[in-house]
This record gives structure tokens, C-alpha cells and sequence, in this order.
């Protein structure tokens, strides 16, 4: 004979997310497993389709499952999935806000001296950590007008002074900033950064 608390275990697999979230919010850790279980493919699936590194993917999960366990409390019975989906995207933000960070960071590679050749954007992009925006990173850099990229490369890559770059740029040096600037704007905002 079964007990009444095993009868309800194995119910559990016919309940629905939101009943789950329900009895997780009364801290049941058994409703985490069953939700667990279900949602995990789901949400490998949505951070994969948007552009997160396999490498990155079961940390962002497991960050998700994290901030479902610390915020059972404000589950307020409405759509399961709605829920979860929501914090999914909230964990993709801030991933992405990290991610943002290091890509700022290109403007401060001057200090690496292996990266000193202009044609070689390919190895700039290697060394950027953002491994699911490494492809958009690409695109954009390619559409940059020729003057704009060689004047971000110049900067970022080669670390030269904006006086350097009038030089070589045959422009003033408020032109050479100017260059670089809009360069990096197009890149924030082709990449939605900031």
C-alpha cells in the first residue's frame, strides 16, 4: 500500500508546471527535480537558439534553476511557463551584460603586443571571450566603412595615439577621433551594446 506522500510523487508527473511551481513555493524540493526534468532541454534550447556557447549553456541553466529556487516565494500562480521563460531571459540579460563588458574591453587591447596586424581582424576576434557574439562581431566589423575600421584597428588593435592615426589616415587629429568614435558607436549599436 502506498503512502499518501509516495501516492503524491508519483502523481506528480500528470501535474501541471504551474502546480509544480505552486508546491515548490511551500518548498517542495521534489516539485524542482519534476520541473528539472521537464524544462531542462527547453531552456538548453532557447539559450542555444540565441546565441549562447555550448560552453556557457549548462551555467546559464543552472543559474536559472538557482534564481527559480530563490524566487519560488513571488511565484504568483499565473502561466508556469510564462514564468520560467521569464527568468530565462533574465539570466540571458545578464549573461549578455557580462559578455558586453568584455567586449568593451577591445578598446583597451593596446596593451597585447602580439595583435599588431590590421588585416588580421580574425585574431582580434579570437581573443574576445564573447564566443556567441564572435560571429556578429565579424559582420559588424566588416560592414564598418573602411575608414572608420581602419581607424578603430589602429586604435584598439595596434593601441596608437589618435595623433598616430592622423598621420597615417592623412587626417586631422579631431578627424582621426571622430573616425573611431562613430566606428565604435556603429559597433555598439549593431551589437546592441550600452
Amino acid at each position: 500500500m502506498m503512502t499518501r506522500k509516495a501516492r503524491r510523487e508519483s502523481e506528480r508527473g500528470a501535474w501541471s508546471d504551474a502546480e509544480l511551481l505552486v508546491a515548490l513555493s511551500e518548498e517542495d524540493r521534489t516539485a524542482l527535480e519534476e520541473l528539472h526534468g521537464r524544462w531542462r532541454r527547453r531552456l538548453v534550447a532557447f539559450f542555444v537558439a540565441r546565441g549562447v556557447s555550448l560552453s556557457d549553456v549548462d551555467d546559464l541553466v543552472a543559474d536559472c534553476w538557482l534564481t527559480v529556487w530563490l524566487r519560488r516565494s513571488r511565484y504568483t500562480g499565473t502561466d508556469g511557463s510564462a514564468w520560467l521563460f521569464g527568468i530565462a531571459r533574465w539570466e540571458l540579460g545578464k549573461y549578455r551584460r557580462r559578455h558586453t563588458a568584455r567586449m568593451m574591453q577591445l578598446e583597451r587591447l593596446a596593451s597585447i603586443n602580439d595583435l599588431v596586424d590590421i588585416s588580421d581582424i580574425e585574431r582580434v576576434i579570437n581573443r574576445v571571450d564573447a564566443e556567441s557574439m564572435r560571429l556578429e562581431l565579424r559582420e559588424a566589423l566588416l560592414d564598418l566603412p573602411e575608414i572608420e575600421l581602419r581607424a578603430v584597428a589602429l586604435r584598439v588593435v595596434e593601441g596608437r595615439t589618435y595623433r598616430e592615426i592622423s598621420e597615417i589616415c592623412l587626417c586631422s587629429e579631431g578627424a582621426a577621433r571622430m573616425r573611431v568614435h562613430r566606428g565604435i558607436q556603429r559597433l555598439r549599436s549593431r551589437l546592441q551594446i550600452g
